[in-house]
């Protein structure tokens, strides 16, 4: 028969835990915490540097940094050259997709532009529609 919750021991003995608490804190003698008077000199320092504490940043462990700006291009632009000829296509048929612009500029441009680009054109399309150039 199992014995009832009662008759089981739910916490060491006071004695056990008061002679394990003062072995594994060295500031407690005889398990009476050992109070240290304030140095005037320290605190006076504390409170000295605390009208300056702020100019040194955000010190707290939950803060956040600040944010970083955003790299540049990281190669350069390869639809640079026919920028303003893109633009100039946009405005004049809004309704194109990306996909027959990039088949209009290898028409014109044959082997310079290969099919891969077209992520890079529905970005620029993407940020023409947002700057208006699409209406």
């Amino acid at each position: 028969m199992a014995k009832s919750l009662q008759d089981q021991p739910r916490f060491p003995k006071q004695a056990n835990y008061r002679s394990l608490h003062a072995c594994s804190n060295p500031d407690l003698a005889d398990g009476v915490p050992v109070q240290a008077g304030p140095d005037e000199a320290s605190l006076t320092d504390f409170l000295a540097a605390l009208r300056t504490a702020w100019t040194d940043g955000e010190v707290r462990p939950t803060s956040r940094p600040e944010p970083q700006p955003k790299r540049g291009r990281r190669r350069p632009d390869p639809l640079e050259k026919v920028t303003d000829q893109l633009r100039t296509w946009f405005d004049a048929e809004p309704w194109v997709t990306s996909w027959q612009l990039l088949e209009q500029l290898q028409e014109e441009h044959p082997g310079l532009y290969p099919d891969n680009l077209l992520r890079t054109l529905q970005r620029r399309v993407k940020i023409g529609v947002r700057k208006g150039s699409r209406k």
